[in-house]
């Protein structure tokens, strides 16, 4: 798939779910280095200092950062030799709280990065995937609707073919 991110619109990391990876979203989002503003900027209401913490060899500076009172947060590990990240951890508060991992190690600033790293070849058989226009996924009136399961709050899944026959309504949401 290959897709440009608007200069200070939409986000790559938005699409991660079209390539298999569910809800997955980075917590950097990858299009912060091609001029996205991240969408949370606005609802940051809080960060503290907590103090020290060794990640790998690195003492690093913790700090937190709230966002919409505290339904989501950020915690950061700041080398202090460079002030860059080496861990995040980010909590989404709903009925249960997701919470997302990531974490670097081996960060160099300003190396040489060997041009090879920015090369790739396609598997000899791989396909570019275009997402269909929209006309293209209706279905036609009359047809039987493609079974399919998600995952409900409780943690157990919830399958279309379930509601045969009833009228179903999907509302699908995103905050922040």
């Amino acid at each position: 798939m290959k897709e440009r991110s608007p200069l200070g619109r939409h986000s790559i990391g938005h699409d991660a779910a079209k390539l298999g990876a569910g809800l997955f979203m980075t917590i950097i989002d990858p299009s912060t280095f091609h001029g996205y503003t991240d969408s949370l900027q606005p609802y940051l209401d809080g960060v503290r200092g907590l103090g020290s913490e060794k990640v790998g060899e690195d003492v690093c500076d913790v700090v937190e950062l709230s966002f919409m009172k505290n339904q989501r947060s950020w915690r950061l590990w700041l080398a202090k030799k460079d002030h860059l990240p080496r861990k995040l951890k980010q909590v989404v508060r709903v009925s249960y709280d997701i919470v997302f991992e990531e974490s670097w190690s081996e960060v160099t600033v300003n190396a040489e990065i060997p041009n090879d790293r920015f090369a790739w070849s396609a598997p000899g058989d791989w396909k570019e995937w275009r997402e269909p226009p929209i006309e293209e996924g209706l279905l036609k009136p009359g047809t039987l609707a493609p079974d399919f399961d998600l995952a409900a709050p409780d943690g157990s899944r919830v399958k279309l073919s379930n509601f045969r026959g009833q009228i179903v309504w999907l509302n699908k949401w995103r905050c922040g």
